[in-house]
């Protein structure tokens, strides 16, 4: 007689609400309906055979895409790509995963100290943004070797997903930083007037989908603007002088005696100009007027 015991299924020993504990709390820049209804498993679809697919015809894709992220996730994830972490978090992911010690590859190489004083201090400020680059790259990889050590050692469920969702963050951080990047190059290359037109938000665009709308919109602020102006200028009118200008000075670049000398003999020169003017009373034909004549002696 052959007796067949079933052995119960061992209870997990994390629920699925710690598993979401671990991802973190929603970021209060996440939709809380975005991507809320979608379903966990993709549905099951019968596939068409060749003749079939050539009848429908080929399918013009612009981006492809995968299948849909977990929407608690995709929750997460959404707020890093479009602001980024903030900067305490993103310091404290950066101090817990350090490099391992035997992969000393990983730490980011230092600029050599002669080549410092060589380089010009905008490439220097160049370098040391790569090298900032090299240390979360080398942050991520660490978080995915400590949860892939912990697969194989068969570790802790919690902790493999604790290690795996911090490494995401900080992709997700650098794959923001470099949308940044990418806008302030495009940025300094076209017209300075439109610079603040060109800040917003990246969608399926850098600069957004209603980028045409906003640059036309700004051209007709700038447009009114300068109406303006130059209406405010008509009215005002132009404006009169009121300077004029005195009397010739003498000459003050000779110096010492000959300076001195050459004031004194002008002062003489005048006084006796003065002293030998002599006033003529000339009698005149009209009644009760006299004719005045200056004679120099």
């Amino acid at each position: 007689m052959i007796i067949l015991i079933e052995k119960e299924k061992p209870e997990e020993s994390e629920s699925p609400q710690s598993e979401l504990q671990i991802l973190g709390n929603l970021n209060s820049q996440a939709s809380t309906s975005e991507s809320g209804n979608q379903p966990d498993k993709v549905p099951e679809v019968q596939d068409l055979d060749a003749e079939a697919l050539a009848v429908l015809g080929e399918i013009n894709i612009e981006q492809e895409k995968g299948p849909p992220l977990h929407p608690e996730i995709a929750n997460r994830w959404t707020p890093i790509l479009s602001k980024g972490l903030k900067k305490e978090d993103k310091r404290e992911l950066m101090q817990k995963y350090m490099p391992f010690e035997n992969v000393p590859s990983l730490i980011a190489p230092t600029l050599n100290p002669e080549c410092i004083s060589a380089i010009s201090a905008s490439m220097l400020k160049r370098d040391t943004i790569i090298k900032e680059k090299q240390k979360q790259i080398a942050a991520v990889l660490t978080a995915i070797g400590s949860g892939l050590e912990s697969i194989l050692k068969n570790g802790d469920k919690i902790e493999i997903i604790r290690n795996i969702n911090d490494s995401s963050k900080l992709l997700c951080d650098y794959f923001q930083s470099e949308t940044n990047n990418r806008k302030i190059l495009i940025t300094n290359a076209v017209n300075h007037n439109l610079k603040e037109t060109l800040k917003g938000d990246s969608d399926m665009f850098l600069f957004g989908t209603n980028l045409a709308e906003r640059i036309k919109n700004a051209k007709i602020i700038q447009r009114s603007g300068k109406d303006l102006k130059e209406k405010q200028e008509r009215l005002k009118g132009p404006t009169k002088t009121l300077n004029w200008r005195g009397p010739p000075q003498l000459s003050t670049r000779l110096g010492g005696e000959e300076s001195n000398q050459a004031q004194k003999q002008a002062a003489a020169t005048t006084t006796e100009t003065t002293a030998s003017l002599t006033i003529l009373e000339v009698p005149t034909p009209q009644v009760g007027r006299l004719q005045y004549k200056y004679i120099y002696k």
